[in-house]
């Protein structure tokens, strides 16, 4: 079980300084806040406003991490960049690159290569990473 303390120190030592608001939230945030571990974490959750999304996106992919926007319905989409503004106000998910919560196995991954190939005819930024 990862330390607490020691975990918002290193989130301090990553995000301090960067030209951008941040705090913990979610189920740290209600732990840290009762002065008890209410059950097991698996992440630490960031809250940054909106008008700083690039700031973070910029950030995590230059660090390593990948980054990946939740468009709804259980779908999420991987960010290689900043985004063009206006942007939806979506949640971001930043992962090591080591992470594989958010992998295809190669079924889903033929299914999207063939999907690709058949909508941009063998010409989409995904088909390189297939």
């Amino acid at each position: 079980m990862v330390n607490v303390e020691s975990l918002i120190s290193q989130a301090r030592i990553f995000f301090d300084n960067r030209g951008f608001i941040w705090s913990v939230c979610g189920g740290r945030a209600i732990d840290l806040f009762l002065g008890k571990q209410t059950r097991v974490h698996k992440d630490l959750d960031i809250a940054v406003f909106w008008e700083d999304r690039n700031s973070i996106i910029a950030l995590m992919l230059a660090k390593g991490w990948k980054v990946f926007e939740a468009c709804g319905g259980g779908v999420i989409r991987e960010l290689f960049d900043k985004q063009e503004i206006p942007f939806d106000n979506r949640n971001l998910f930043c992962f090591t690159a080591n992470e594989n919560r958010c992998r295809l196995d190669e079924e889903q991954k033929q299914w999207l290569r063939e999907s690709l190939e058949k909508e941009y005819y063998n010409d989409h930024v995904w088909l390189q990473r297939l």
